[in-house]
């Protein structure tokens, strides 16, 4: 099997590095194509894979320009003709497009010219700035996901969302009995060296936080969230990490008012952007992780944080809502809804032996190594690469 990726969100995030070396170890060959805009040249030559798998390559083009941001059709059509040229005449057996309104449609256009089927995975970006603000493209947008072979959702709750308040009611059905949900994984050092927490929380109560400092991450409710069961008589201090963390969208205002909030309370201590070894260290010198976040496709902060033994506060109606039931593992509060947000730290406090140990007894491993992950991915694959021919 040989796949062809069009990845614009590579050398942001490490899942795409985790996913591709997973599917090098299992032999899938891969020809990965980074389109770089002209905000993210910086990512130029980042996370750089040494494949095994013979023929196997990645390749950054910086063939984007600052004026393309304004002309989607001469945005799209820029990066399928570097594409075509990068890829010298090979023929990949499949195109997964990472995105699905940006690599969607590189991956709609290479396939009507090659004849070969591609997936496309649906991330925020592609509601939040393709869908919301390109409205006049999405007839387009939905010719993408028609002629899809697969649609993949990394959960269950975004992908109900899309459908049901994204598509067309006529197309919706057509479109849901051709997706799939495919979580991300999480590291194996998570998965192999798992914690259970004790069955009373510590004294005082360590909220942890972990992801960028921007707004709709919901840092700023929760701390309030605390003020507020702190004056009900409850001890509670916050750690939250993540100031300075790379390549990802920047809100100096809305650091600053955090960096603010800090100095004057002395149980918030913020903290910079760690390695996953140290952030381990975090997740399990704390009682519950929260993480309120609005827009948020899945969120894998909050399974790094169940696998050292933390339960969860995730946002309601967002994509880690209803991984499982609410209370078994964690709450769900309303995002930038403080009073939910202390309604949910009491309930996890009330019963915290019982969600600690269930917590501690899910079998994190079969949902989300990247072995697995990349197993499920080659049998998508090779179902699509069959129905073509």
């Amino acid at each position: 099997m040989n796949v062809l990726h069009i990845a614009n969100s590579y050398g942001g995030t490490e899942v795409y590095t985790e996913l591709f070396s997973a599917l090098d170890r299992a032999g899938c060959g891969q020809r990965v194509f980074v389109p770089l805009n002209a905000r993210n040249h910086d990512r130029l030559g980042r996370q750089l894979i040494d494949f095994r798998t013979e023929g196997s390559a990645l390749h950054y083009s910086t063939c984007l320009k600052r004026w393309h941001r304004y002309w989607y059709g001469a945005k799209i059509a820029t990066v399928v003709r570097a594409a075509e040229q990068w890829m010298a005449g090979a023929r990949p057996d499949i195109i997964h497009a990472h995105t699905a309104f940006f690599d969607g449609a590189v991956a709609h256009e290479l396939s009507k010219r090659l004849d070969i089927p591609y997936v496309v995975a649906v991330r925020n970006t592609d509601v939040d700035a393709y869908y919301a603000k390109f409205w006049w493209k999405r007839g387009y947008f939905l010719d993408i996901l028609r002629e899809a072979a697969r649609i993949v959702f990394i959960s269950p709750k975004y992908r109900e969302n899309f459908l049901s308040k994204k598509i067309p009611g006529k197309w919706s059905g057509e479109l849901e009995t051709k997706s799939v949900v495919i979580p991300n994984g999480v590291r194996d050092g998570y998965l192999a060296n798992r914690h259970r927490h004790a069955p009373a929380p510590g004294k005082p109560v360590t909220v942890v936080y972990a992801g960028g400092f921007f707004e709709r991450k919901g840092l700023r409710e929760t701390i309030q969230a605390c003020d507020s069961l702190r004056a009900e008589g409850l001890d509670l201090r916050v750690v939250a990490i993540g100031r300075g963390l790379p390549f990802r969208p920047k809100d100096a205002a809305y650091a600053a008012e955090m960096e603010t909030m800090a100095a004057s309370r002395p149980w918030v201590v913020l903290k910079d952007h760690m390695d996953a070894g140290k952030l381990m260290d975090e997740y399990r010198a704390g009682d519950l992780f929260a993480m309120p976040s609005a827009r948020e496709t899945f969120g894998l902060v909050y399974v790094e944080a169940l696998s050292q033994g933390l339960p969860v506060i995730y946002a309601t109606d967002e994509g880690f809502d209803e991984y499982r039931p609410d209370g078994e593992i964690g709450r769900a509060a309303r995002a930038k809804d403080a009073g939910e947000i202390a309604r949910a730290i009491r309930a996890i406090l009330s019963d915290y032996a019982g969600c600690a140990a269930r917590v501690g007894s899910l079998e994190l491993a079969t949902d989300f190594s990247w072995n697995g992950i990349a197993g499920k991915y080659l049998a998508l694959y090779s179902e699509c690469e069959r129905k073509m021919r």
